[in-house]
């Protein structure tokens, strides 16, 4: 089966070709009952595909990806005010934590979502992936560069946000050094080789290889 538009073809005849579309994001599924299975089981998978222009697909991508973690997101929330309630500040500061870990996850993948409109254009074709907190972008190949942006904005994008939070060093400055740690592991895993680092490790191989041939033909 093939998706031209995002350059991707599925084998119809493997074994796994609906869990490599759920996978891919170019089908959904939805959840089994039960509650202890709707709170700590696994997410349906929900694939939505982005409307063009960069505001609405962000505004779109907010919506999907945060209903599918709203789960753990309320979970997180009764735990802090059963915190709060209690007198238990350690118990609501992992929460917080917590919740904090959440909003630096939704910041990382709206970062791809607006880089892609940016570099992919605004009617460039993609899908957005939500599994719980697993969340990702099915989209066109771009060339290396665009790649490259795309790939760097998501681990990039908590960061950006340290600036306009610096008033919460008065308000609140265990919640800001936890943002910045948060941002900080984000950034530091592009360096690695697998997801965003992986794909920002190839793009730079790319490259690599596009300089030697242009200086290849050059001489």
């Amino acid at each position: 089966m093939a998706f031209p538009a995002l350059a991707i073809a599925v084998s119809s005849t493997s074994s796994t070709f609906r869990r490599d579309l759920l996978d891919l994001g170019l089908a959904s599924e939805t959840a089994e009952h039960g509650l202890l299975r709707l709170v700590f089981g696994a997410s349906p998978s929900r694939a939505k595909a982005l409307p063009g222009g960069w505001v609405p697909s962000v505004a779109a991508a907010l919506v999907h990806y945060g209903l599918s973690m709203s789960r753990v997101v309320g979970l997180l929330g009764l735990v802090f005010a059963a915190g709060l309630g209690t007198g238990a500040t350690s118990l609501a500061g992992l929460a917080l934590g917590g919740l904090l870990l959440v909003g630096s996850a939704l910041v990382h993948e709206l970062g791809h979502v607006v880089a892609y409109r940016l570099a992919g254009g605004p009617g460039a074709p993609a899908i957005a992936v939500a599994k719980g907190m697993k969340c990702h972008l099915v989209r066109r190949r771009l060339s290396p560069r665009r790649d490259l942006l795309v790939a760097a904005a998501g681990p990039l994008a908590p960061g950006l946000l340290v600036l306009p939070a610096v008033p919460l060093v008065w308000i609140a400055p265990l919640a800001f050094a936890a943002w910045i740690a948060i941002a900080l592991g984000h950034a530091l895993c592009a360096l690695c080789p697998v997801g965003d680092g992986l794909t920002i490790w190839v793009a730079l191989a790319q490259l690599r290889r596009e300089r030697r041939a242009a200086a290849d033909t050059r001489t």
